[in-house]
């Protein structure tokens, strides 16, 4: 059975010792971290949606930059029964607040509680669709894997005319492509997927010294590029750029239309009179 993974941030060992043992016990993967420093570089590489956290004067700053990595994420504060860090755990939406040493039972309850939350936030979740054309197959798997763990639908191809088949069969939201490729190239087949459709956003993966690919990609409406070894955080944080795009053009593009349709009936009732 898959099990969320869990982040325990406490500076005090032997707490973080026997707290991920239980957790353990009952499936869990455990990532531990000493500080909020070295936790945030685990959290951006891991993604845990789970978090255990003896926060220090009362600083709830770290939750809030993680949130913005997992917004789903669910977090636990515990501690020695301070009663204004309980107060200040459910002010900013903590799951609860547990008093050390923690109470087995109460643990499960919570683990529970927590995967209950983020399988329901992942139902209600729309799901954007993300194309991958690379020709090197461990490469395009990788992405693959990788953008499938971060609420991607992810199809792939390995050359220009798969590419077009599945953006003919699909809704397209982004598109992520190679520009040197045998055959129909990256570039090509940006530009036919414009003519298909030009409601996608592309970002591009060129060579070191690719300049005059770059400028052709960017009259082609590219987005971004990222260069070859690929930087996965930077190219996550480059498709969620490029999908805030895309959904602030359609929902312009569907208030024009809005506008326009409310135009005509005022049209329609003035000729009426």
């Amino acid at each position: 059975m898959y099990h969320e993974k869990i982040i325990i941030i406490d500076n005090d060992a032997d707490s973080v010792k026997t707290l991920a043992s239980i957790i353990n016990e009952q499936g869990f993967s455990v990532i531990e971290a000493a500080d909020a420093n070295s936790a945030f570089e685990k959290i951006n590489a891991e993604k845990p949606s789970i978090m255990f956290i003896d926060i220090k004067n009362n600083d709830f700053e770290l939750i809030r930059r993680v949130k913005e990595v997992v917004p789903f994420l669910q977090f636990v504060v515990i501690g020695n029964g301070d009663v204004n860090t309980a107060v200040n755990t459910w002010r900013e939406g903590g799951l609860d607040y547990l008093k050390k040493p923690v109470d087995t039972g109460v643990l499960t309850v919570i683990l529970s509680a927590a995967e209950a939350k983020i399988r329901e936030y992942k139902s209600t979740q729309f799901s954007p669709v993300l194309l991958i054309l690379e020709d090197d197959n461990e490469t395009r798997d990788f992405l693959g894997r990788m953008m499938g763990k971060e609420n991607w639908d992810v199809c792939k191809a390995s050359n220009g005319d798969e590419a077009i088949a599945q953006f003919k069969t699909h809704k397209i939201d982004v598109v992520i492509s190679d520009v040197k490729m045998p055959g129909n190239d990256g570039l090509n087949v940006l530009h036919e997927l414009r003519v298909l459709s030009p409601d996608f956003e592309a970002v591009m993966v060129t060579g070191y010294g690719d300049d005059e690919s770059v400028l052709k990609a960017w009259e082609e409406g590219a987005m971004n590029f990222v260069k070859k070894p690929i930087d996965i955080n930077q190219l996550q944080m480059f498709l969620s750029k490029a999908l805030e795009v895309l959904n602030l053009k359609r929902a312009f593009k569907y208030r024009g239309q809005e506008l326009n349709f409310s135009k005509k009936i005022i049209e329609q009732m003035v000729a009426k009179q």
